[in-house]
């Protein structure tokens, strides 16, 4: 299945809602291992935000929901929207990706097809501005020029189990094209035609807190990912599209506040085991 990360965006909105509540990265807080992964690996790339151009990587803000789910229409994302929001002090944060990118020739897609598992699919062949580079364990990576300056690279591969093991596949082979020689034996290359649409729920972003000196903490209550990625003869373009939405906590400083199920035992002086001991779950919550 079709596994597809783009960071950038997330980084994007992130950075906006900083600005909004007046507060830096540093001041950010993870509440599980995925958020806390992606504020140090991720977030801290943030100054190269401004390697894009300003028409490729877009953000909106705004106390309005349905101004925010306007915007998101309008690009072509429909599919996520902002429900109205529950207080005045709440806010949204929608960031857009749009990048396009150009053979340097256009390719020829007519009657190109190949055959994978018994099914043909449509393929592009081209025949220029591209290099095969092989790598010290036998295996080839493609990599091809673009109007634009961006490199795009291809290396077939099984499939990954997760993002986390895409992005270290694609770490590694990214370290060996360092020392890889170029085959120059190849005249044209063949690639699939690619469309596809995905959405993301975003779910390990839910409950990342924005710390500050503010008399309310914010949390991301919702959060969700379009990815759009065609490719074809003449290129490529990637769309994608973040939704976040930030709802103010009251902020309570200096508890210690059990959220869930936990552990629970009572002991006394004397007695060698405790009293009771337990494991209390949801069912024995008394409903609000």
């Amino acid at each position: 299945m079709t596994t597809i990360l783009i960071n950038w965006p997330i980084i994007k909105v992130l950075i906006v809602a900083c600005k909004i509540l007046n507060i830096t990265p540093d001041q950010l807080i993870a509440i599980n291992q995925e958020q806390e992964f992606f504020l140090k690996s991720q977030l801290s790339k943030s100054a190269e935000l401004s390697n894009f151009k300003s028409k490729e990587l877009r953000a909106w803000a705004s106390f309005d929901a349905e101004a925010l789910n306007t915007v998101l229409n309008e690009a072509g994302f429909p599919e996520i929207k902002f429900n109205k929001f529950e207080s005045p002090s709440d806010f949204g944060v929608v960031s857009i990706l749009d990048v396009l990118f150009e053979w340097i020739v256009p390719g020829d897609s007519s009657r190109k097809v190949f055959c994978f598992k018994e099914i043909c699919y449509q393929a592009v062949e081209i025949a220029h501005g591209f290099k095969i580079h092989e790598i010290i364990d036998g295996r080839q990576i493609v990599s091809i020029q673009t109007k634009s300056g961006d490199t795009v690279y291809m290396a077939p591969s099984s499939e990954p189990s997760s993002q986390a093991e895409l992005q270290e596949h694609i770490r590694c082979l990214k370290n060996k094209l360092v020392d890889a020689k170029v085959d120059c034996s190849y005249k044209k290359l063949k690639f699939p035609v690619i469309k596809v649409r995905q959405q993301c729920d975003l779910h390990w972003l839910k409950g990342l807190i924005f710390s500050g000196i503010l008399t309310k903490d914010y949390e991301i209550k919702e959060a969700a990912q379009i990815i759009q990625f065609n490719m074809d003869r003449f290129g490529g373009r990637i769309e994608n599209a973040v939704m976040s939405y930030l709802y103010a906590r009251g902020r309570c400083p200096n508890i210690f506040v059990i959220e869930g199920p936990f552990y629970f035992w009572i002991e006394r002086h004397g007695l060698s085991m405790p009293i009771m001991q337990a494991y209390l779950a949801e069912d024995s919550f008394v409903c609000a």
